[in-house]
């Protein structure tokens, strides 16, 4: 048996993290139409707090709302949404053009 790869190990965590956010099985996750191909300015809208941001183009980021040194917040701006599995942030998300 042969050990994956790191770019495996994170596809892998990529995909359970749309898993818990989407609620769907990774094959049946609707592939949004629209894609992000570069990073991309937006605002994050948590409750009463407005934070601006600049999205990478995997949507997986730090979040802002707390300190911490690896990803843990997940953006798409397809649907207006972000959630953070660190500190349980969530709200909407305008980009900015």
């Amino acid at each position: 048996m042969s050990e994956l790869s790191n770019f495996e190990k994170l596809e892998a965590r990529l995909m359970l993290l749309e898993v818990a956010v989407f609620g769907a099985c990774p094959d049946k996750i609707e592939k949004p139409r629209l894609r992000l191909n570069k990073p991309t300015e937006a605002i994050l809208f948590n409750g009463d707090t407005q934070t601006r941001v600049v999205v990478p183009a995997k949507g997986i980021m730090r979040c802002p709302y707390h300190e911490e040194k690896t990803p843990s917040c997940c953006v798409d701006v397809v649907k207006g949404e972000f959630n953070c599995f660190g500190c349980l942030a969530r709200g909407r998300v305008e980009v900015i053009e």
